[in-house]
């Protein structure tokens, strides 16, 4: 209570009275949604705040209008390094201009997946002067610092992106425990608690991370191990062998910040195989990305993400709702390190069922199958072709699914906006598919073909650049059902 007062500002003959307390699933240990009366002299006040308990400090965040949302709670740790990390991905210039800096981050809606540990995925709306970005990004608050990952194109793979953002939170809790040891009399001491019968369980509960958890015997274990000189001693120190030392150098529990497991997977493969997928198509790994579909709601964080172009037809909705499987995303064990996930992707103009293998830990040594955590990888296993026929320019949303931004250019002195290639391809695709005759005429070694005036633009239509799927009876399950589909 007395914390509570402190940071409300208020006096000490105030009166302050908790009349009721929630702790809603997506607040974690030792935080609370609190609603609290305050007496003044000559008025009274009952409102909610956000109240963070620490061992050692507390933070209350009162709403006492509608003037602050809770992103505005989180935009006010995000939005500085957000900026920051955005100057540094635009493209470098002699002489920086206003363009490469954002005037305004707005926060447009906030998630947190039962995958991150203590974080948030984070949509926001940059507005620069002559356009505008809507986009994802990963936001880690420690505390003592904030790393927000912006996923701006799909160059990096999200195991490239766990492993770099774990390998920094691990540098942050080794700094913060390293200055709590030399508070307390530096490594010596440590070395002459060890020498006098603690163990190294028993120090590692009197060090704390940033967030006041305190760290873990494996952690402390390894920071130990980190100079040579120093683990030697502490073997002199305490006469036992290094596994009665340490279970396991790496500490993963206190640095971990995406946890992926048989309760988490579902949410990771929402979130990140669209992602992961077309950045193994951009890095040639994979030669076909799709996209997942676990339900038909035009809301969903599948379904909704999808983008159609060419808009479904009533009959190829029907389709669609007779060939969706009843089951949806399957998830089966694998490896001591990775889990086999079954889920319904569009890919072309088809709706498939695939396996797929994600890695939950780092298994990086391996000769035979490498790879860190996150990493997702096709199966040999066969596909089965659900439905087909389908428009085959389906694609993730922009704005809505992680890096492809939606970007909105300002309109120019006439009143023009320009659109990307992307959406212009989009836009010719659903013209030819919807007016333009199929007649094609050939003769020797040149084609020629009917076309309308429309393909006068400069832009050519991605029907020409892209083929229909190549689909073999054989991967057709009982399941199966394309309509007039020959294939039976």
């Amino acid at each position: 209570m007395e914390r509570l007062k402190a940071k409300l500002l208020l006096k000490a003959e105030q009166q302050v009275y908790v009349l009721h307390v929630r702790r809603p699933s997506f607040l974690l240990q030792g935080r609370c949604l609190m609603r609290v009366e305050v007496v003044y002299p000559k008025k009274t006040m009952v409102f909610w705040c956000l109240y963070f308990d620490g061992e050692t400090d507390a933070v209350v965040e009162p709403f006492l209008n509608r003037e602050k949302s809770i992103p505005d709670v989180i935009e006010r740790r995000f939005v500085e390094p957000l900026v920051e990390r955005l100057k540094g991905e635009l493209p470098k210039a002699e002489d920086p201009g206003p363009l490469t800096v954002p005037r305004q981050v707005g926060v447009m809606d906030v998630k947190t997946p039962s995958f991150l540990q203590d974080d948030y995925l984070v949509q926001v709306e940059v507005a620069y002067p002559d356009k505008t970005r809507l986009f994802w990004c990963l936001f880690f608050d420690w505390k003592t610092d904030a790393v927000v990952e912006p996923f701006l194109d799909q160059k990096r793979s999200i195991a490239d992106v766990v492993q770099s953002i774990e390998t920094k939170r691990k540098n942050n809790i080794e700094q913060f425990v390293e200055k709590q040891i030399q508070e307390q009399g530096g490594w010596d001491r440590i070395l002459e608690r060890i020498a006098s019968g603690e163990t190294v369980a028993d120090i590692a509960r009197t060090l704390s991370r940033p967030d006041y958890q305190p760290i873990s015997r494996n952690f402390l274990s390894a920071m130990l191990r980190a100079d040579p000189e120093r683990w030697e001693q502490v073997h002199q120190a305490r006469d036992e062998g290094p596994d009665a030392v340490v279970d396991d150098e790496s500490g993963p529990e206190d640095a971990e910040c995406v946890r992926i497991d048989r309760t988490t997977i579902r949410d990771y493969v929402v979130e990140f195989i669209n992602y992961e997928l077309a950045h193994a198509r951009e890095a040639s790994l994979l030669v076909e990305a799709g996209l997942l579909v676990d339900d038909l709601d035009p809301d969903s964080r599948t379904f909704g993400v999808l983008d159609w172009p060419t808009p479904l037809l009533k009959t190829e909705i029907a389709k669609v709702r007779a060939g969706f499987p009843e089951h949806r995303i399957s998830v089966s064990p694998d490896t001591d390190y990775s889990l086999r996930v079954e889920a319904c992707m569009v890919e072309r103009d088809a709706l498939v069922w695939r396996e797929f293998r994600v890695f939950t830990m780092d298994n990086p040594s391996s000769a035979v199958d490498p790879g860190h955590k996150g990493l997702v990888k096709a199966t040999e296993r066969p596909l089965q072709v659900l439905v087909t026929d389908l428009p085959d320019n389906c694609r993730a949303k922009p704005g809505a699914s992680l890096g492809v931004p939606e970007v909105r250019f300002a309109p120019d002195a006439d009143g023009w906006q320009s659109i990307l290639d992307a959406d212009a391809l989009a836009i010719r695709s659903d013209l030819d598919r919807l007016i333009k005759p199929e007649v094609r005429f050939t003769a020797g070694p040149e084609s020629w073909e009917l076309v309308l005036p429309i393909d006068g633009l400069s832009v050519p239509s991605d029907r020409d650049l892209r083929s229909k799927a190549k689909l073999d009876p054989t991967q057709l399950g009982p399941g199966a059902w394309d309509g007039n589909s020959k294939h039976g």
